[in-house]
């Protein structure tokens, strides 16, 4: 008996390594891309669902309820700074402060991991909102040079 233990503790060590050096190596990745990310200087926020999952809770009187919980990826700036941040919430409370945003490297492992699979639905986004701005901005500044130009004619 005491030999099974053994190796079976011998085996979840080694899990625990591979798992452990597997995640790092996640996380690595994700600095990475938060890093290329940042060097394209957008400044544009963007968000995509990553997963809707149910969660079961129970009330004080023993009933159990099923929520949904929502979990999205976006870029945008967190604690005064830009990357990758996750946002999850009770999609039944979404008005309540029942909701967790964290920087995607600080997240739970599990949701780091479902946040990979979005990472191009994400990048997708970004590019269409920086477009959209990028557009919105040609316009404006049209319209400031006009406004510019009728003041010069003005003064003159």
């Amino acid at each position: 008996m005491s030999n099974n233990v053994s190796a079976l503790l011998k085996q979840l060590s080694n899990v625990s390594h591979d798992l452990n050096e597997a995640s790092n190596q996640l996380s690595e990745q994700i600095k990475n891309i938060e890093a290329a990310l940042a060097a394209q200087k957008l400044g544009v926020r963007a968000w995509v669902e990553i997963r809707r999952t149910p969660e079961p809770q129970e009330a004080s009187d023993g009933r159990i309820y099923q929520f949904t919980r929502v979990d999205s990826l976006g870029y945008d700036k967190h604690q005064g700074k830009w990357g990758l941040v996750v946002h999850s919430w009770i999609d039944e409370f979404a008005d309540a402060n029942d909701s967790d945003v964290s920087f995607l490297r600080d997240a739970p492992r599990e949701l780091r991991m479902s946040a990979v699979d979005a990472l191009p639905k994400l990048i997708q986004e970004i590019s269409e909102q920086a477009s959209k701005l990028a557009k919105e901005a040609a316009r404006k500044a049209e319209q400031a040079k006009h406004i510019s130009a009728l003041l010069n004619r003005k003064q003159h």
